[in-house]
Parts: C-alpha cells; structure tokens; sequence
C-alpha cells in the first residue's frame, strides 16, 4: 500500500518507480510509431501489407520521407518494398505498403509443419535524418474461422490456416 513510503511503523518499501532501464531519446523530425503487418495471401509465393503509423513532429509544415521495408530470413533478404517521396503532414500519418516474398516459408501451428519467422526491419527516410523501427518477427500465414453453413443446414466453425482446416 501507498502508506508504506515511510511511516513511523513500517519500513519504506516505495510500491511504484520506473523499473528496469530508462533512458531519453530526442527525435526531431518524425518517427514510426508502429507497424502492422498482414498476410494478404499464402502459397508459394506470399502477398503482405505494411500499414506504419509515422508521426511528423512539425506542428505547422509537411516533410517528405521514403519508407522502406525488409524480410529477411537466417540473415539472408527475401524481400524488399519501398515507397518513395511521401508527403508527411503534421501529426499522425498512415502509409500503406505491399510487399511481395518469393518462395515464402509458411507458419504452420503446432503439429502442423514448422513454424519459420522471418525478421522484418522497417526503415523511415525524413529529411536527411532516418529511423528505424525496432526489429520484430513475423510468421507468413493465413488464418481464418470458417463458419460457413453445412450441408444439414447448420453452421460449421473450424480454424482454416494458409487454406487447410486445422483441427
């Protein structure tokens, strides 16, 4: 409890603090904010979509920025997007890029088949200055529920993933 911070007749046990590393970091023209990555299609090949959420820090004017992104799998690059000359207004900004990969390596569930990931990097280009977002992993799948109606008339429900319904 909150009393504990030094009271006559407990110890001062502090219940809240900033825990772990902290540190300040300056940004000054804009910055990705996050990153959404789906799998539009999986097969062979795999079809994907990137939607960033970049801020631009100017209150009052536009910037202009590139966005790249890469996958790559066991160090090697699978694949590589980029959108260029991109007209950043103040404050929240949504860009949209489709990336393809060629011979994709599909997640599987459990039991399934393997589950491979590939690491994706996300780079913002703004004014001379360029960030990054932090590095992440990302399986290539499909996932959906199936409830479409039976022959009885009923509705099914199952998990279809990358096209096969998983039990």
């Amino acid at each position: 409890p909150q009393y504990n911070a030094g009271w006559d007749f407990l110890p001062k046990a502090f219940s809240i603090g900033i825990t772990g590393g902290a540190y300040v970091r300056c940004l000054s023209v804009a910055e990705i904010r996050s990153v959404d990555l789906e799998t539009l299609e999986a097969g062979k090949d795999a079809h994907l979509r990137l939607r960033a959420e970049v801020e631009d820090f100017n209150p009052i004017g536009c910037a202009d920025a590139d966005l790249d992104i890469m996958l790559r799998m066991d160090g090697v690059l699978c694949a590589y997007a980029r959108v260029d000359d991109i007209l950043l207004t103040a404050g929240i900004n949504w860009i949209d890029l489709d990336v393809d990969v060629q011979d994709a390596k599909l997640w599987w569930p459990a039991g399934s088949g393997a589950q491979p990931l590939y690491d994706v990097e996300v780079c913002l280009e703004c004014c001379g200055s360029k960030t990054a977002y932090p590095k992440f992993q990302y399986g290539i799948r499909t996932i959906r529920l199936d409830i479409s109606r039976q022959e009885d008339g009923r509705r099914g429900f199952g998990i279809v993933v990358n096209g096969v319904k998983i039990f």
